[in-house]
């Protein structure tokens, strides 16, 4: 294009970003040219080309390949987000005294038996290490686990609102207890594996909203 006439791409960093690059082999205000020249500015840029024009194309193939670039990007930038605020202190800041760990331990337990075909402990337990009794388990600190979340049949049976809204892929809540819990909150997080068009931000947000004004 004409704005980028005369630029030496070849001579610029390339950005560290992620990158999805959608060219039409039938686009005359952008022609392929144009866009593949912009490749060489950034880093592992991932290209969609279409035999269209100069829009964004919507064959099954090419939607997916544009659902799965955006699910990498958000699973990236949350990795890294997840890494960066987990320093050694705050790992620290995650093993409670021995009255709240007996708390958490009983909570955790009683938790397993309510809900004993969705409840699913994800931290680390030892039942065979040389300081655990018969039959005892000792739960690793922080301890984490999950809780699928699905309507019962009544519910779905008295409201057809909530079969209709209700996302189509299983989903659960994940806690992992802090230190002072239950003095204070855990952490929530919802896991699924949808991608943004199937389970909004929007639905994730209005979801632990929901979770952290229950508890």
């Amino acid at each position: 294009s004409e704005f980028c006439s005369g630029v030496d791409f070849k001579s610029i960093m390339p950005l560290q970003i992620n990158s999805l690059h959608i060219m039409g082999a039938q686009d005359r205000l952008v022609p392929v040219e144009s866009s593949r020249a912009l490749l060489s500015s950034y880093v592992n840029p991932v290209v969609d080309q279409h035999d269209g024009g100069h829009h964004v194309p919507m064959r099954s193939a090419n939607v997916k390949k544009i659902l799965s670039f955006i699910d990498k990007s958000y699973s990236i930038k949350k990795n890294i987000a997840t890494a960066s605020t987990q320093t050694m202190q705050e790992m620290k800041d995650t093993i409670p005294d021995e009255e709240h760990s007996q708390l958490q331990i009983d909570e955790c337990e009683s938790l397993s038996m309510i809900f004993p075909e969705e409840f699913q402990i994800l931290s680390l337990i030892k039942d065979d290490t040389h300081d655990v009794l018969p039959g005892e388990t000792k739960y690793v600190h922080p301890i984490t686990y999950a809780i699928r979340l699905e309507p019962s049949d009544d519910q779905l049976g008295e409201d057809d609102n909530i079969k209709n809204v209700w996302p189509k892929k299983q989903m659960s809540l994940k806690v992992q207890y802090t230190a002072d819990y239950p003095d204070t909150l855990p952490i929530f997080s919802l896991e699924h594996e949808m991608n943004l068009l199937e389970f909004k931000i929007s639905q994730t947000n209005a979801c632990m909203n929901a979770v952290k004004a229950a508890a």
